[in-house]
């Protein structure tokens, strides 16, 4: 299998926010889930936003180690933003939901690369690196990843993805049949 899920509760809206102890713990947990669940994990691919690293690090320390390596195709600055200043003025000035419609518009958004090319990118790297992955990256990756794919023309804020939360598949379906990831609900 193959998961994507968003990092663990972080402490504020700042770019570089750490994640709250509860974020920590949740992460801890979740690795420990994977553990119990018996899910076969061989690899956490994460953003390199320490959050998501902090997220990489306590889900393998719950798993009982998994190795760790970071994408800048996950964060920093992502696979959808080619211009940071610029993607920062389209984040600055409309609501996350709103850049996500605009990408699946196919929108031409200054900063931003399009959605097909950037949708191609992932896939292509989910694809070398096979199954048994856990990709740890930000609901305004990973939401449009999953809205594009599954051909959607419109969300609302419910769609985007939370804490923890994501999706999976197979090396077999990876271009189209996503499914909700249900190994965690925090509480």
């Amino acid at each position: 299998m193959i998961y994507l899920i968003r990092h663990a509760e972080k402490l504020d809206d700042s770019i570089h926010a750490k994640l709250t102890p509860k974020g920590l713990a949740d992460s801890l947990k979740y690795g420990e889930k994977l553990k119990l669940n018996r899910s076969k994990i061989d690899l956490i691919i994460s953003s390199p936003i320490e959050r998501c690293m902090q997220t990489a690090y306590e889900i393998s320390k719950g798993y009982r180690r998994i190795n760790i390596e970071s994408s800048t195709l996950l964060g920093n600055p992502g696979v959808f933003i080619n211009k940071g200043e610029e993607a920062m003025q389209i984040f600055n000035t409309y609501k996350l939901v709103d850049i996500i419609n605009m990408q699946l518009s196919k929108k031409n958004l200054k900063g931003f690369n399009d959605i097909e090319s950037s949708v191609k990118d992932l896939l292509y790297l989910m694809d070398k690196k096979g199954d048994n992955v856990l990709y740890i990256s930000h609901d305004a990756i990973i939401t449009p990843l999953i809205s594009y794919i599954s051909n959607e023309k419109y969300i609302i804020k419910d769609d985007i993805v939370n804490y923890l939360d994501g999706y999976f598949t197979n090396l077999e379906n990876l271009a189209n049949s996503w499914k909700p990831n249900n190994i965690f609900v925090a509480k």
